[in-house]
């Protein structure tokens, strides 16, 4: 899968599609949107996807030091944006505007996803509840994603990091939304939920910080319990 991720743009966000059959349809849900770009590639090259659930508040988070973290006024124009340039695919597509938690509490199937692309608060507290509350939502043999795998000491180390003036008051992904801070970030929290499991991680070898990492479910896992989608 090395050669795979990264075989269909700059940042390896898309080439998992190359793993995909087009023989069957598929399930798929993005969480952590910002702009539309990567939903629409990956609806545009996945013709057999039936569902694509789009999570994402679109709306400013306190304590959340990130370049993204833009104005509430910001998002609002994103979101519209996102809804007119997909609307091609609104037979598809679902927009749940709220809290991932929120979205996996309530309005998501457990077992129900084949691929979860997981791309929102990239702290490390943040990361690991998203993955703690999505993985059971993985089908066996499905794929969860993530980009940004690297820990917030790389990142702050980084000289053309630095050079860019992307110092701690400008991104900070060491601070955690109750304000402990773990250094660890994405690939901390990724490390954390996997390694007790077993299961190892698969991530693109490209010379930039920002990696993408994913891991594919194993066939045999146990089948959780089913929620209905509301």
């Amino acid at each position: 899968w090395d050669d795979d991720i990264g075989s269909t743009s700059n940042d390896g966000s898309t080439g998992w599609i190359s793993t995909v059959p087009t023989t069957v349809t598929w399930t798929g849900i993005e969480v952590g949107i910002w702009r539309e770009e990567f939903s629409l590639r990956n609806l545009r090259e996945w013709p057999n996807c039936e569902l694509y659930i789009l999570v994402d508040l679109w709306a400013h988070q306190s304590n959340y030091v990130d370049r993204n973290n833009h104005t509430d006024t910001t998002f609002e124009e994103v979101y519209d944006g996102a809804q007119r340039r997909l609307r091609p695919f609104q037979h598809k597509t679902k927009f749940l505007r709220m809290y991932s938690t929120e979205a996996a509490k309530y309005h998501i199937d457990n077992s129900s996803m084949d691929f979860v692309y997981l791309d929102a608060r990239h702290d490390s507290c943040g990361v690991l509840e998203d993955i703690q509350q999505y993985w059971p939502m993985v089908r066996p043999s499905g794929i969860m994603a993530w980009h940004d795998y690297v820990t917030n000491t790389r990142i702050q180390g980084d000289r053309l990091f630095q050079l860019l003036g992307m110092n701690r008051e400008a991104q900070d992904w060491g601070l955690c939304e109750d304000g402990t801070r773990n250094d660890g970030a994405v690939e901390g929290a990724v490390q954390d939920f996997l390694r007790p499991l077993g299961i190892p991680v698969q991530a693109t070898t490209e010379t930039s910080l920002w990696k993408t990492w994913m891991v594919q479910k194993p066939l045999c896992w146990k089948k959780m319990e089913r929620r209905p989608i509301k």
